[in-house]
């Protein structure tokens, strides 16, 4: 059997450096201990990879907020809606982080889109937690 693997990526993450993507989705949650409320971010470039961002809701926090904020664009700062958020370009710095000895990738910063790349990840059925089948 032969099998074409030349377009798949060697991971479903994204691998640490700077990435143009979209938001393809806003999901709601609390922190497990503090109990403040969250949103979670899943930025999706062009082959499909992923990253992932929490941003809890706290004041110490807001600043991470409005630097994602400025990044998609947002010139009212009073009426920021996460629910508008998926679709949305930026640009992303990853890195791995390790954490009991495990590596991740984390989003390190987010900047405006470059605008260099044309993709629509919405108008995919795109499931973030499905692994490619190779066959």
């Amino acid at each position: 059997m032969k099998i074409d693997l030349s377009g798949v990526p060697d991971s479903m993450y994204l691998e640490p450096g700077e990435h143009e993507v979209y938001i393809y989705e806003v999901a709601y949650d609390q922190a497990r201990e503090s109990r403040n409320p969250l949103f979670i971010l899943t930025y999706k470039n062009s082959k499909g990879q992923i990253a992932t961002e929490r941003y809890v809701n706290t004041p110490n926090a807001l600043w991470r907020v409005k630097n994602l904020a400025r990044a998609v664009g947002c010139k009212d700062f009073a009426n920021f809606e996460t629910e508008s958020l998926p679709g949305m370009k930026l640009r992303i710095k990853t890195i791995k982080e390790s954490v009991n000895g495990k590596d991740y990738t984390k989003v390190s910063e987010v900047f405006p889109s470059k605008g260099d790349e044309e993709y629509d990840p919405i108008a995919e059925d795109y499931d973030p937690m499905k692994k490619p089948d190779p066959f």
